[in-house]
């Protein structure tokens, strides 16, 4: 699982499955969600003698029940020593407001230090579209020399007798699982295609576990050729463990002739990164969709890949509302540390 790879003018370094995280460097700036994931603090409180500022990103919620399990969280990232101060955003759904309110804070602190920044972050649950932002907006504006990010891997017990009811959304009977309602495209800036209007689109999909609601939203895009990515660890590996509606959208979507699949494992943006550029360059259409609805790590590769190659657009689904699924940390842990080979303050 450890890799060592250079996608353009990044130099990506994996770390994987590991037990406790070691840094390897100091950092100007932490920034961390405060999340109802039980594995919220996991990744942070492994590690001994972070001693940067921290910043704690909090999304709003209606729900007090949501507000009571976030502040349980910062009780205990306070419990272990991790203090810092709050930065405010609306509900989570709200990407415009929240991504203008991030750029103005990030230019802040880039202003502030008076280089580019050293950043570590914690993507555990920062969600896809806010993660793959930042990832585009510190390297694409030289932000950023150095971005490593952690990653708690999740302990999900899909296809173990306690499933979801489907629920009937646009039409669809379907798994909601993180999500709930119709899903929008947001397309993220700084992550664009040079043409985005084509008149031939190929699409890259990592997919996840609501497999029913995702192919409404593959196939609104048209796909001439469709590369699906799915979690090697996911319990769509195994379809007979699937609800009805899952196994059926799933049996569906592979046997269409214009798919090719990709197994790759949760924490491996690496293998990811290495086939989506591969698929990129030879592909004949105008431009490729990146569609970011899997892991974490599979939505950190697609984010590069997007930095790199000029035909590649990313997007995140955008869902009426997130269930509050409370997710444990599994115990392992992934670290990715991308620099910028080409920036001097990377080295000091």
């Amino acid at each position: 699982m450890n890799k060592s790879f250079v996608i353009g003018k990044l130099l990506v370094k994996q770390l994987g499955e590991l037990t406790s995280i070691q840094l390897r460097r100091e950092y100007d700036l932490v920034l961390a969600v405060v999340s109802w994931e039980k594995r919220c603090t996991a990744a942070l409180t492994s590690i001994s003698g972070l001693s940067a500022p921290i910043r704690f990103l909090r999304f709003n919620s209606s729900d007090p029940a949501v507000h009571a399990a976030k502040d349980t969280v910062v009780k205990k990232f306070s419990d272990a020593g991790l203090t810092g101060e709050r930065v405010p955003l609306d509900e989570s759904t709200n990407f415009f407001s929240n991504s203008f309110r991030l750029e103005e804070f990030l230019t802040d602190q880039f202003v502030a230090v008076g280089r580019p920044l050293k950043v570590l972050m914690d993507m555990t649950c920062v969600p896809k579209s806010y993660l793959m932002f930042i990832i585009g907006l510190g390297f694409s504006r030289s932000m950023f020399c150095q971005l490593d990010c952690v990653y708690s891997e999740g302990e999900y017990k899909l296809g173990q007798g306690h499933e979801p009811s489907p629920k009937l959304i646009a039409s669809t009977a379907a798994r909601v699982i993180i999500s709930d309602g119709n899903w929008g495209s947001q397309q993220i800036p700084y992550l664009e295609s040079n043409n985005p209007i084509p008149g031939k689109r190929d699409v890259i999909a990592a997919l996840g576990a609501e497999v029913a609601l995702s192919v409404p939203f593959i196939e609104k895009y048209e796909p001439r050729r469709l590369a699906l990515t799915l979690i090697t660890e996911s319990v769509v590996q195994t379809p007979d463990k699937l609800i009805d509606s899952e196994r059926v959208a799933l049996s569906e979507l592979l046997a269409e002739p214009i798919v090719t699949r990709w197994d790759v494992p949760v924490g491996d943006a690496a293998t990811l990164v290495e086939r989506a550029t591969e698929f990129c360059r030879r592909s004949g259409a105008e431009a490729i969709t990146g569609i970011a609805l899997g892991s974490k790590p599979h939505a950190l590769a697609l984010s590069l890949v997007a930095l790199n190659e000029p035909n590649l657009e990313v997007v995140a689904r955008i869902p009426a509302r997130y269930k509050a699924l409370d997710v444990a940390p599994k115990g392992s842990f992934f670290v990715f540390e991308i620099t910028d080979r080409f920036e001097p303050n990377a080295y000091v």
